[in-house]
């Protein structure tokens, strides 16, 4: 960045100097319009869709807008902000790994920002819509959905831009035990965002609950591209894609993460389930047993390998293993029905 270090003036006089700031909050989370600022000498600018200029000797709380009557001070400092490079380029705009997501979801290109004949408000003019806002999200984060919703609705319904009121009100009504209405907040809050990245991994999640597994599995390679650290997301990743029949792009997956975490249970495990589907029953017996090894309780692995035995006629060996899973899961349809096998068979 260019600048000056304060500590050059530590013990001399600090030069007049003019003072710029910016916000892209309004816009990234509210669907509002950004801000930029400009003080110099006793004048401070804001610039926006209502511009407004103060005189900070005479009104140091701002409140009375001079613009009107300070015109040439308001051309110089207007003039200063245009030579300032304030576009927003946001990251996963850029990155060729979410910008492919985004495109095969439709979002790129649908933003909230200035389009023609549809401008973003000024934040001023829209401040008020955030009572019933933070009324909500406060009820969501003490877990009222009851009272959550009607909030936030109130709050959209007001200022349909209203990135975070659609966000919340997404998670509020999956709260609410409403997963079908929560993807259709969500996903308007993800439009809206032009394709936010920090909003996928929410997405994905209701998504794939309600059977959207194509997108869900798309919204999870945006949310990993923004948390590439989250061993979760790619085990989920690799589950999905196995459910759209997409087993060897699976196994890759779930290979990558256990090699990256070798100890990881969920991921040997994912691994020799989907071994298992693919007739590679040799390496899919062993990656199964590592799991029980690393997670004695892991029964999901113990279940697949009693079938995979029982599969190969080894019944014995299975019976131990459908004795330990219903030690695990007492009321679990699948291994009384496996231990039905099991003794009608032996």
């Amino acid at each position: 960045m260019t600048g000056r270090s304060l500590l050059d003036f530590v013990d001399t006089e600090v030069p007049d100097r003019a003072l710029y700031s910016e916000t892209f909050y309004p816009q990234l989370r509210l669907g509002w319009s950004g801000l930029q600022s400009l003080i110099e000498g006793r004048f401070h600018y804001i610039d926006g869709p209502d511009p407004e200029l103060y005189d900070l000797a005479a009104d140091p709380a701002e409140r009375q807008n001079i613009l009107r009557d300070e015109r040439r001070v308001y051309g110089s400092l207007k003039a200063q902000l245009v030579r300032v490079d304030a576009e927003l380029e946001r990251p996963h705009e850029t990155e060729p790994e979410i910008r492919d997501a985004l495109l095969a979801l439709g979002y790129l290109g649908t933003s909230a920002g200035p389009s023609g004949d549809d401008p973003l408000p000024d934040p001023k003019t829209r401040i008020h819509t955030l009572k019933p806002l933070d009324e909500g999200m406060k009820a969501f984060r003490l877990g009222d959905s009851q009272i959550a919703v009607p909030l936030l609705r109130e709050a959209v319904t007001e200022n349909p831009k209203l990135i975070v009121g659609w966000q919340f009100l997404g998670l509020a009504l999956l709260q609410d035990g409403r997963p079908v209405e929560a993807y259709q907040c969500l996903d308007e809050a993800f439009r809206l965002s032009n394709g936010a990245p920090e909003m996928a991994q929410s997405l994905a999640a209701v998504a794939l609950e309600i059977g959207r597994v194509e997108e869900g599995e798309a919204y999870l390679r945006v949310a990993i591209q923004h948390k590439p650290e989250d061993l979760r997301l790619r085990l989920v990743r690799g589950r999905a894609l196995l459910e759209l029949q997409r087993p060897e792009e699976a196994l890759e997956v779930a290979k990558e993460v256990r090699s990256q975490h070798p100890s990881n249970a969920d991921a040997v495990y994912l691994c020799g389930t989907i071994r298992m589907g693919l007739g590679q029953l040799e390496q899919a017996e062993i990656d199964l047993r590592q799991a029980i090894e690393l997670a004695p309780d892991h029964a999901a692995a113990v279940s697949d390998l009693a079938v995979l035995l029982m599969s190969q006629g080894r019944t014995q060996e299975a019976r131990t293993l459908v004795q330990l899973l219903l030690e695990l899961r007492p009321g679990d349809e699948v291994a009384r029905q496996l231990w039905d096998e099991i003794g009608s068979g032996g």
